[in-house]
């Protein structure tokens, strides 16, 4: 059992691991923000703890690195972080919240673009009590049509179908990711595969 951190900590590592925690400041690799703040939701006391998120090569230049490898543009749209993963979530992974609340959630939602092709990609960190309740998650977030972590904002037009995702795991934490093409295109469509391939990658 690894040593337990404050809320306030947890959080600030859940906003590290899905957004870059600040690639609005001109990050390396082609990343620009569009000025979105990290806002909590409520905390509770602070002598609630838990396991540190995983975070591994998720900071802000892993982060960057993936989502801008081979020239892409990304801007990021959106970001939040959490502890009620209920009350920002839909469907049967809603209910799953209610009776296995998470720990803390962060979500971030990016635009990417290479060529003429553009997407958007919304992402989600999940951090569980223990390991069978990740797995369970991942279970269920992994079944189409179950719902998921709401997406943040999302470009007019655009609607989230689910046929771009990618999801991963790491000890406790659940990351998916799923992306949208803004226009009809197979190149899009492409982007898209891989984009949401690697906002989730460990």
């Amino acid at each position: 059992m690894k040593a337990s951190t404050g809320v306030g900590a947890l959080l600030l590592a859940l906003w590290l691991a899905v957004s870059g925690g600040g690639l609005g400041g001109g990050a390396a690799g082609g990343v620009a923000g569009s000025g979105s703040s990290a806002a909590a939701g409520s905390s509770g006391s602070g002598a609630s703890a838990s396991r540190s998120v995983r975070a591994k090569n998720r900071s802000q230049d892993g982060t960057a690195r993936r989502l801008s490898r081979a020239g892409r543009e990304v801007h990021r749209l959106d970001g939040d972080v959490r502890t009620d993963c209920g009350s920002v979530s839909y469907g049967r992974v809603r209910d799953f919240f209610v009776g296995t609340p998470c720990v803390g959630v962060g979500r971030a939602s990016f635009e990417v673009r290479e060529g003429g092709a553009r997407v958007v990609v919304a992402v989600a960190a999940v951090e569980m009590p223990g390991t069978a309740d990740a797995m369970g998650l991942k279970r269920l977030v992994d079944t189409y049509g179950t719902g998921n972590v709401r997406e943040l904002r999302t470009p007019r037009g655009v609607r989230w179908t689910g046929r771009h995702y990618t999801s991963g795991r790491d000890d406790v934490t659940v990351v998916n990711a799923q992306a949208e093409p803004i226009g009809a295109s197979a190149v899009a469509a492409r982007l898209a595969d891989a984009v949401a391939r690697d906002a989730a990658r460990s």
